[in-house]
């Protein structure tokens, strides 16, 4: 069974690391053969001098980031419990970790080898991603 926020839209998040519109949606598409879970992601970069676009399915990778960490925090300081999916292919290695307290409030974008072009300035990027209304009345 699919998360209630896998509808068709899926869930979207924001980031405030460049100085102009960007934003990740995350889908819930299930799992894989393997019974590993997958999503859907599309990167939305945008400014008045470049765009790019970057979009995969990513799948569980792992309970614990690169640094052993199973938990991060979000801005206003509650602590969340994270999963780490990857993608490999065009868009390069992608890393994605999600907070995994139902619909997600963050995900932590890192790209090596990235297809430089648009808004993709070095092959190594990345991007925090958050719901910056989370835990407003």
């Amino acid at each position: 069974m699919l998360p209630s926020w896998a509808d068709d839209r899926g869930v979207t998040l924001t980031s405030h690391d460049v100085p102009y519109p960007a934003m990740i949606t995350l889908k819930d598409v299930g799992k894989d053969t393997a019974g590993k879970r997958i999503f859907s992601y599309q990167i939305s970069l945008a400014s008045k001098t470049c765009k790019s676009a970057i979009s995969g399915v990513a799948k569980f990778y792992s309970e614990k980031d690169a640094a052993g960490d199973d938990s991060t925090f979000l801005p206003d300081g509650e602590g969340v419990d994270i999963n780490v999916f990857k993608d490999n292919g065009a868009n390069g290695q992608v890393t994605i970790t999600v907070d995994t307290a139902g619909r997600p409030r963050y995900a932590g974008v890192d790209i090596e080898n990235a297809h430089v072009g648009g808004c993709i300035t070095k092959p190594g990027v990345g991007w925090d991603f958050y719901d910056w209304n989370a835990g407003k009345g």
